[in-house]
């Protein structure tokens, strides 16, 4: 009764063994939840079998109650996305509107400015970030509908080439980007807005972690998940491209790795954040047949590992541009 009772050890499978033949008593130790009970004198073989059998049975139970849990989890997730595909619908039409205002005064703007080709560059980022974030908003809907999308021959290093630009101007001088960019280009199939979405979530993920000296590193390299010794037992053996980025900011703990891509989940509420970035990756990750972990030290930084299927070889058209041309 007593182990029964205590939360720390109520799943403990108890046998009874008794040479008393009250059986008042030994009824009891059944309805307590005894997994079985022996009257002595005891065979050897006969207790060993019964405690095989009893220990088969808890692996069920316990298999059993690893599912249940797992289909909750899945369960709450799935209403997670109900609520933010609905909130999603919602806000595009006003947010579409807003960046329509952006992206035409920037343009006149542009007509406007002449030969001054220093702040006409200044305006065309400005219209080009309007455009991005208008793509951007359109894909928050991939959370909650099916779409049909084009996918391409995409170069990962151009893309983190054209994040870093965007980003550098609001980069704290105090942070030290290091991009291992590689010489050959790592190419992927997908659509090339919504790569570029992954890298500036993880980027701008990492640099807020970092709110004194820090360094950002970025890194691109090709990974044989069939004998390759960091081979990922979540996705299926091939050749895949390995997306690193690395901060040394202020890490995180267990409880919060655990929440780190559930929709809704942040540690920025005091900054604003939705909770949205992380869970936006790991859909776009999945979606293109990748996987992606975290590893994470409170006060030593943050390592995110974003594995893509690299393209075919015999497809050599490779979208190299801009990502809104």
């Amino acid at each position: 009764a007593e182990i029964k009772a205590d939360p720390v050890t109520k799943d403990i499978e108890v046998v009874m063994v008794t040479g008393m033949s009250d059986q008042d008593l030994k009824r009891k130790s059944l309805e307590l939840d005894a997994s079985d009970l022996l009257n002595k004198p005891i065979v050897c073989e006969d207790l060993v079998a019964r405690l095989k059998s009893v220990l088969r049975m808890k692996s069920y139970r316990d298999e059993l109650l690893a599912q249940n849990t797992r289909l909750e989890k899945q369960l709450i997730q799935s209403q997670k996305m109900e609520v933010i595909g609905t909130l999603a619908a919602g806000i595009t039409h006003d947010l579409n509107n807003m960046l329509a205002s952006i992206i035409g005064y920037s343009e006149i703007s542009e007509r406007m400015l002449g030969d001054d080709k220093k702040l006409a560059g200044h305006v065309s980022k400005i219209k080009n970030a309007g455009e991005r974030a208008r793509k951007l908003v359109r894909q928050i809907l991939y959370l909650s509908k099916k779409h049909k999308t084009s996918n391409e021959i995409c170069s990962l290093n151009s893309i983190i080439d054209e994040c870093l630009e965007l980003l550098s101007p609001s980069i704290p001088s105090y942070i030290t980007i290091e991009w291992s960019k590689p010489k050959a280009d790592h190419l992927i199939e997908a659509e090339t807005t919504q790569i570029y979405q992954v890298v500036m979530n993880l980027c701008i993920n990492a640099i807020h972690s970092m709110k004194d000296e820090g360094l950002l590193r970025i890194s691109l390299a090709e990974n044989n998940t069939d004998t390759n010794s960091l081979s990922v037992p979540e996705i299926q053996p091939g050749q895949y491209i390995r997306l690193k980025v690395m901060d040394t900011g202020k890490g995180m703990g267990q409880d919060t790795l655990e929440h780190i891509f559930s929709p809704l989940f942040t540690t920025k509420s005091e900054e604003g954040g939705t909770g949205l970035g992380l869970s936006v990756v790991q859909y776009i990750v999945n979606k293109y047949g990748g996987h992606i972990s975290v590893e994470s030290v409170l006060g030593k930084g943050t390592t995110f590992y974003a594995y893509f299927p690299s393209a075919k070889s015999d497809k050599v058209k490779v979208t190299k541009t801009k990502v809104l041309c």
